[in-house]
């Protein structure tokens, strides 16, 4: 695409004034921090001329609190970690060629390091002496589309064009200073000795005021530079709207939105049980499959459908409310939208090995190189079925003679007195995690004795059933009902003999 001349829109006056007033509160926080520090120098030695008891306490105080406060507010460098799996464009064209063309949409420069990274987002930045860096939630790649992609890279292009990165090392670092300064003096080794002198009065009156006259400054610094941050986001969505199209931004934002709500759930469910076994499971695809799945759907649309409906603005939110943002985008004429449903996951070569990578780079620990390949359509028995055999088998003594009939005995059997529970390696269970990982154990044992029988098991991320013929069980489901109670042993009895499995041993 051929570069275009900036600017595309005029930037409004009023982002400029806030940008203004913005920097104004980053120089006041670090002026005010200097001269707070100063005076708790300074000011003891007064009194001390005066009051020599006084003096001497207030000249400790001062001293503590006065030190803290400068050398807290003393800018610290901040040391690059790369956020992901760095990529290589040549290797990746499809992607390269996205990029490039949002960049010469906005006549902007390309980022000099683009990072594929776990987070359900995206970002720009640019980092002291790197340049600027941009970061793609693989996540993302498995959720939007490719014209829903571009919009979103459109926005986040929009961060370079309206200058919002270089303004953002001055805010952080501002914002950082003032934690730094409220941290130590509240709950830093400086403030034990500070506590220790407010058992007098006269100190008490002086860390309360020195306190407070802090504390209230930082909230007004977050409150400004917070709503210049949702002013700038207002303006990249604009931008947005503009090159990637209203409609495909407005739904970027809601898949954005659900699939912040259901990467961790995806990641702990589906991806670490893959890995804790020695597979390597495609993330991208499995991800766009647990999205899909009917529960998965049912759980993220109602709270996609609450969000829209319950817009809640903060003062210290970054980001606008998700239904603003959309009811914004929705008064903006952009450009046409592209129909391309391919998922942006398309735009990577070698997926696997990319996502195998960036597996590594969340998990040190794990030996990728030795984890195999694996599809989601055969992780039931090469992947779940095994890991649930090998955390059932230590339990088998506890099962007994016990049928699946007998379950609903065997439940609360166990809730009066469960099998021991170990700790994990440095962790040390609760009393619900511990019911918790009984269920667990008794619906395992229910899936493999029901698989022993002819009972075909049926994972998709997402979704977890077993079945035979037209029958249908949800295992997880039928022990959480016997567990609290929705489900009665003479339903669970009548279940069994209905489907002929009330005498199926569950050890084996």
């Amino acid at each position: 695409m051929a570069a275009q001349a900036k600017p595309i829109l005029p930037e409004p006056r009023s982002l400029r004034v806030w940008t203004l007033l913005a920097l104004v509160a980053v120089l006041i926080s670090y002026l005010l921090n200097l001269l707070i520090g100063i005076l708790c120098l300074i000011l003891p030695f007064w009194v001390l001329e005066r009051s020599p008891l006084w003096g001497i306490l207030l000249l400790l105080f001062g001293a503590i609190a006065g030190i803290t406060i400068l050398w807290s507010s003393i800018p610290r460098p901040q040391k690059f970690k790369p956020p992901g799996v760095l990529l290589d464009l040549v290797k990746h064209p499809k992607l390269a060629a996205e990029i490039e063309s949002i960049a010469a949409a906005l006549a902007e420069p390309m980022p000099r390091e683009v990072y594929l990274v776990l987070a359900p987002n995206a970002f720009v930045a640019e980092p002291g002496g790197r340049g600027r860096i941009l970061g793609l939630g693989l996540p993302l790649l498995g959720a939007l589309t490719v014209p829903q992609f571009r919009a979103v890279l459109a926005h986040e292009f929009a961060h370079f064009y309206s200058g919002d990165t270089r303004l953002g090392p001055w805010l952080y670092s501002a914002r950082a200073s003032m934690v730094r300064v409220l941290t130590n003096l509240h709950t830093g080794g400086a403030s034990q000795f500070l506590r220790a002198l407010t058992a007098f009065a006269v100190i008490r009156l002086a860390y309360i005021g020195v306190f407070g006259a802090m504390q209230q400054y930082g909230k007004a610094l977050l409150r400004v530079t917070n709503f210049l941050s949702r002013r700038q986001e207002y303006r990249c969505d604009e931008l947005a709207c503009h090159i990637g199209g209203s409609a495909a931004f407005i739904k970027a934002l809601q898949s954005i939105h659900v699939a912040a709500l259901a990467f961790a759930p995806f990641w702990k469910s589906e991806v670490e049980p893959a890995v804790a076994v020695g597979f390597c499971p495609p993330l991208a695809d499995g991800f766009a499959r647990f999205l899909n799945a009917p529960s998965i759907k049912k759980q993220t649309g109602g709270k996609l459908d609450q969000a829209m409906s319950e817009p809640r603005e903060n003062d210290f939110d970054t980001h606008p409310p998700l239904a603003d943002r959309v009811r914004y985008a929705a008064l903006i004429s952009g450009a046409q939208e592209l129909h391309n449903e391919e998922l942006a996951a398309t735009l990577l070569e070698d997926l696997g090995d990319v996502e195998a990578q960036l597996i590594a780079f969340a998990a040190p620990a794990v030996k990728v190189a030795k984890l195999k390949k694996m599809d989601w359509d055969t992780a039931a028995l090469h992947v779940f079925a095994p890991l649930w055999q090998a955390a059932v088998t230590p339990y088998v003594e506890s099962l007994g003679s016990s049928s699946i009939g007998q379950l609903p005995e065997l439940v609360r059997a166990f809730q009066k007195t469960p099998p021991r529970i170990p700790d994990p390696p440095g962790m040390l269970l609760t009393k619900q995690q511990r019911e918790d990982r009984v269920a667990s154990i008794l619906w395992m044992a229910l899936n493999l004795a029901l698989i022993k029988a002819g009972w075909v098991l049926h994972i998709q991320p997402g979704q977890r059933w077993i079945g035979r013929e037209n029958q249908r069980l949800e295992p997880v489901a039928l022990i959480s009902g016997l567990r609290f109670g929705t489900t009665s042993p003479e339903q669970w009895r009548k279940l069994c003999e209905s489907l002929g499995v009330a005498e199926i041993p569950l050890a084996f």
